[in-house]
């Protein structure tokens, strides 16, 4: 059977695969070359068979790590061999395998402008091409993804060389192509039994002055040497000859009237004495709608700097009010809508526009011209802190306040995977509607494939809310450079090959969503849609094109179609977030500034909230958001480092990370300016907890506080064990520090206290609670036994023990190296009450690698730190720690925002699963206990194996790990440079990668989320008058499974918004204990922190549910 283009219907997408004649083609292939030998011989039809050969050289590829000549052959039209610049140099041997007679050729070209205008196909039967059998040349239509066929005498060889020889119009030298196929001729035939007939009626009626009719399409399959003479018929239509050749011909028949029940016709091919017959139904046509959703894909950055993307995304919103005012008399569904899709460019649109064209913008929502969609930015929603998901909207909630706007719906775009706590952020945040538009192609594992076409309601981790969420079939860019190209260029048999693959794929809905955005990404409004709608609307009765906003779109679809929309819940576990591996330094800043402005307001809310610099906590978060947003660097971020678009992105991206980290210091500071203390030195320190339940702790005090003693002291003159460290710090145990309030602690003359159990000894560390024993030729942690249970979580004989530090050179985790030299183990603190131990050698990747290992009597941890000092290398790599937890049979847990997965389990089919998204701890536990350990720095985490970089990145999920057997095995990934684009290509110098380990009991969900936060959030202290009045409890919870994840003041200054999280497994009837002052009323608080029902008695609330209140002030 020839091989051809082909359509994969089963989940209503493009297929990227060359098979056997089963589907239409509304094209005509092209065939080149009728030489003198082929005029047809009576009664002989010689089949051509594909063959399957093995690339044995080519000209290089270009170097983009995806343009290999291996596409050629990979079955998959999306993927292309591209040489590197060589225009007429390009060449490609093939190896049949056997000598074999080969009789036909077929090239795909590429879908770039760099297209082939002619090439010479060389035959030998030496690899090397030293003797030559047969030249032939082949003539190409030189345009983009055009097909060639050439038939030919039998050639027998084993080698082909495939050489351009002319490029096409363009005279781009980067030739190649997308699929190349060889056919040997086999054994003639005496009748055609291979020619295939497809007849199908087009998904649409025609408007005529008859009355509508039904466009058919009627294609044959030719798969042999000779060409032939035939004779089309379709029912009692006039018949149509055809010459048909090797490929795949259209043949143009009449249209039939309109019916209104399945009616049957009969398509016939005869040639000479043979005549072959299909039978084509045609039922009632069915009334699609395609709903377009105008958009520009806001890359910040990544096309241009920032600050010029930001001029045009301005730009672009005044351009779209001038095109809808224009159509503003079309007829509905061609009148011009614009969606802004993020809120990026709104947000400083309408700071800094005249008031003239603020008004025009604000006029243009209102008359439904401009659709507001709810997000910042294309988030990497996998690196967001739990409480910055409720922030992607602020702007949104604060702009719809504002200006009396309803913002209902919210739009990603280019990013595949969402983690699964942005379902409750956006629904309590006013938004029903979730609109996902990935990237087509590149790293998207199973996204499209599982969820294209496929709307559902994604139900959140507490099953209270759920979003209507819908996946772009065709993704955001169908109609980019590359792809469709802008509206002009597409032809009606587009829409209708993607009508027939829903409805081959049993898509059950009439209105299908199509993301429009034109050019690449930051592109501009497209002025001739509206026209094309109209022209489109008035000629065909079905399918109708309308131009909506997202929220025009999803309500309708709502309105039709809610009610038996199927559910699901999971984690959709991102993809892309792996590159924020490439700067990993500012990552962890980033992701530390979002932990420490709860902490900051926080503060202002137990100490200054009259004052709460609003302004100044909504800058700072953005600065967290844009540096979480996708867009980390230009588009030549890999291929040229160093130009200087490259730089200025880099720049300005880690600027977000650097203010966000400054900003968030000096708010944390700023909060308790008025009760600081100026005295040196300091005697006396209020010890702040931040978190809802009490907790002990060390606090270490800064290097520049100046005390009057090492001696610690509770304020009734209760000895504290203290320890001056060996980098000068002063250390102590707080014991008891209250939820949402402090606790005085004195300083006072004199050595510190020396009490407890914490010593280090060679490679030992011990407490009361904990024995650690470290390899010393490999630095790992070979014993952590957890005395109350005698349980030893890092042994084994087959363990390989803990924070063992593993570097991929390259992008095969095969080939991962671990530490080649002894290390050096010494000893820092020997205790009593803090014991360290740091850990040095040399390392693959590194300058050098540093551990420190700490324990603190008192407390059942352990306190790792590793530092990595980074050789710059620009060659793809990767860095990883490993934690080989001994605990038999136990499952593997990990933290998200506002919920807690299990990998395989509870994920949505087709999430991530080469890594994960994870939030602030790992856990292994079985029925009698377990470790978890808490990831401070690095966001991202691979179970049971580093898997890293996959080896097809461009349009294969099978790449993608697509199941997880059990393991207790986890790896903390925590740098990498294996993206082609936007990610950094190196980073040098001084990373810091904390994680804290806590053995325990059996699982405690509650537990792990206190202790995640605890050590995200550590206690604050601050140095005070020792006879200034103390700041008690604000606030405590019952029961303790029900968390304050934020407490704030109000944006009006005058109430606390405090935010609770159930992190229990049961359902709880939530009580809030006031402290002094208590508010004079507490009621749930809508999105805009306005009061709705009041809360007067306990909260019921179910595992993962979120409660948001307002609680007023009684006083100023």
């Amino acid at each position: 059977m020839m091989g051809r283009r082909a359509v994969d219907l089963r989940f209503g997408r493009v297929a990227s695969v060359w098979a056997s004649c089963s589907c239409f083609l509304l094209t005509a292939i092209c065939s080149t070359g009728t030489p003198a030998w082929a005029a047809q011989v009576r009664g002989q039809f010689t089949p051509l068979a594909e063959v399957r050969p093995k690339i044995l050289l080519s000209s290089p590829a270009y170097p983009s790590g995806r343009h290999n000549a291996g596409n050629l052959i990979d079955g998959d039209v999306r993927t292309e061999y591209s040489s590197a610049s060589k225009g007429v140099g390009t060449f490609v041997d093939f190896d049949l395998g056997q000598p074999m007679a080969v009789a036909g050729f077929r090239h795909l070209d590429r879908n770039d402008p760099a297209t082939v205008a002619r090439s010479r196909l060389t035959f030998s039967n030496d690899p090397q091409f030293g003797e030559v059998l047969k030249t032939i040349d082949v003539e190409h239509p030189a345009t983009r993804a055009a097909e060639t066929n050439v038939t030919f005498e039998p050639v027998t060889a084993r080698y082909v060389r495939w050489q351009v020889t002319a490029v096409g119009p363009k005279r781009y030298g980067t030739v190649g192509g997308a699929e190349i196929r060889f056919f040997r001729a086999a054994a003639p035939e005496t009748k055609p039994s291979h020619l295939r007939i497809h007849c199908q009626p087009v998904p649409a009626l025609l408007r005529t002055t008859a009355g509508p009719v039904r466009p058919l399409r009627l294609t044959i399959e030719y798969p042999y040497r000779e060409p032939a003479d035939a004779i089309v018929r379709l029912g009692e239509a006039k018949p149509i000859p055809i010459r048909l050749r090797l490929g795949t011909h259209a043949v143009a028949v009449e249209p039939i009237p309109e019916v209104d029940r399945e009616t049957s016709y009969l398509a016939t091919v005869t040639i000479g004495p043979h005549t072959i017959r299909s039978e084509m139904k045609v039922c009632p046509v069915r009334h699609w709608e395609l709903w377009f959703l105008p958009h520009s894909h806001n890359d910040i950055g990544y096309t241009h700097v920032q600050t010029e993307v930001e001029r045009t995304q301005w730009s672009h919103l005044e351009k779209a009010i001038e095109i809808a005012r224009r159509t503003v008399d079309y007829p509905p569904g061609a009148r011009f809508r614009w969606n802004v899709e993020v809120m990026w460019a709104v947000d400083s649109y309408l700071k800094q526009a005249s008031p003239q064209k603020r008004q025009e913008f604000l006029d243009a929502v209102r008359r439904g011209w401009i659709g507001l969609d709810a997000l910042y930015g294309n988030q990497l929603t996998g690196l967001c802190r739990p409480e910055e998901l409720f922030r992607l909207t602020d702007c949104a909630r604060r702009v719809a306040k504002r200006y009396n706007f309803a913002i209902d719906s919210a739009m990603i775009t280019d990013v595949p995977g969402y983690t699964w706590g942005i379902v409750p952020a956006l629904a309590q945040s006013g938004v029903k509607y979730f609109s996902v538009g990935p990237n087509h192609i590149h790293r998207i594992g199973y996204t499209l494939a599982e969820w294209g076409d496929k709307p559902f309601w994604w139900v959140s981790p507490s099953g209270q809310e759920r979003v209507l969420c819908w996946v772009a079939g065709r993704s955001y860019s169908w109609f980019h450079r590359g792809r469709l190209g802008s509206i002009k260029r597409v032809k009606p048999e587009t829409f209708f090959n993607y009508l027939d693959e829903l409805q081959a794929s049993g898509y059950a809905y009439d209105m299908v969503q199509i993301r429009y955005s034109i050019h690449g990404d930051n592109g501009p409004p497209d002025p001739d849609l509206p026209d094309f709608v109209r022209r489109w609307n008035g000629r065909y009765v079905w399918p109708k094109l309308r131009i909506a906003t997202t929220h025009e779109l999803m309500t309708e679809f709502e309105r039709r179609y809610g009610d038996r929309l199927p559910e699901a819940c999971g984690d959709f576990t991102p993809y892309w977030e792996d590159g924020a591996g490439s700067s990993a330094r500012e990552t962890a800043l980033a992701r530390n500034a979002a932990e420490r402005l709860v902490q900051a307001e926080t503060l202002w809310a137990l100490l200054d909230r009259a004052r709460f610099p609003d302004a100044d906590f909504y800058t700072a978060w953005r600065n967290v958001i844009l540096y979480n947003e996708h867009t980390w660097g230009a588009y030549c971020s890999i291929s040229k480092p160093d130009s200087q678009l490259t730089r200025d992105q880099w720049k300005i991206k880690q600027a977000f990370a650097l203010d966000a980290d400054r900003q968030s210091r000096e708010l944390l500071a700023r909060a308790a300016a008025k009760r600081r203390s100026s005295e040196k030195p300091v005697a006396a320190v209020d010890v702040y907890n931040t978190c809802s339940w009490p907790r002990d702790d060390l606090v270490v005090l800064p290097r520049g506080m100046a005390v009057a003693g090492d001696v610690v002291q509770t304020a009734d003159g209760q000895p504290v064990p203290s320890q001056r460290l060996a980098d000068g710090r002063l250390a102590f145990l707080a014991r008891g520090v209250p939820p949402l309030g402090a606790k005085r602690f004195l300083l006072k003359p004199g050595a510190a206290r020396r009490k407890g159990r914490a010593k280090a000894d060679g490679c030992r560390l011990m407490t009361s609670d904990l024995e650690i024993g470290i390899d010393p030729t490999t630095g790992a942690v070979r014993r952590l036994v957890w005395k109350p249970s005698g349980a030893d979580l890092a042994g084994g004989p087959k363990r390989r023990g803990l924070n063992t530090y593993h570097y991929v050179p390259g992008r095969d985790p095969k080939t991962a190296q671990t530490l080649t030299e002894r290390v050096t183990v010494r000893l820092e603190d020997a205790g009593p009450l803090v014991a360290s131990l740091v850990i040095e050698s040399p390392a693959p990747g590194c300058r050098e690698l540093v551990r420190r290992l700490r324990v603190v009597d008192g407390l059942p941890l352990l306190l790792v730190t590793n530092i990595v000092d980074k050789k710059p290398i620009r060659t793809p790599e990767s860095v990883h720690f490993g934690f080989d937890v001994n605990v038999p049979g136990g499952v593997t847990r990990l933290d998200t925002p506002w919920a807690i997965i299990r990998p395989g389990k509870d994920q949505l089919p087709g999430a991530c699963k080469n890594y994960f998204s994870v939030g602030r701890w790992v856990d292994v536990s079985n029925d009698r206990g377990g470790l978890t350990c808490a990831v401070v720095d690095a966001p991202l985490v691979e179970v049971g194996a580093i898997r890293v970089d996959v080896a097809r990145p461009i349009g294969d999920p099978s790449a993608w790990a697509k199941h997880l057997e059990p393991t207790q095995t986890f790896y903390s990934y925590v740098m990498n440079n294996y993206w082609e684009t936007n990610y950094k290509a190196d980073q040098e110098g001084k990373t810091v990668f904390r994680y804290v380990l806590w053995p325990h009991g059996p699982f405690d969900p509650d537990a792990c989320k206190r202790f995640g936060i605890q050590c995200s959030q550590p206690l604050i202290a601050l140095p005070v008058d020792a006879d200034d009045p103390l700041r008690g409890s604000l606030l405590r919870v019952e029961p303790q499974s029900v968390i304050v994840t934020m407490l704030k003041p109000s944006r009006d200054r005058r109430a606390w918004i405090v935010r609770l999280y159930n992190a229990g497994d049961e359902t709880v009837q939530a009580q809030l204990r006031w402290g002094d002052p208590a508010p004079k009323r507490v009621a749930l608080s809508d999105p805009f922190e306005e009061p709705t029902k009041p809360v007067d008695s306990p909260i019921r609330m179910v595992p993962n549910a979120i409660a948001t209140l307002r609680a007023e002030w009684s006083g100023p």
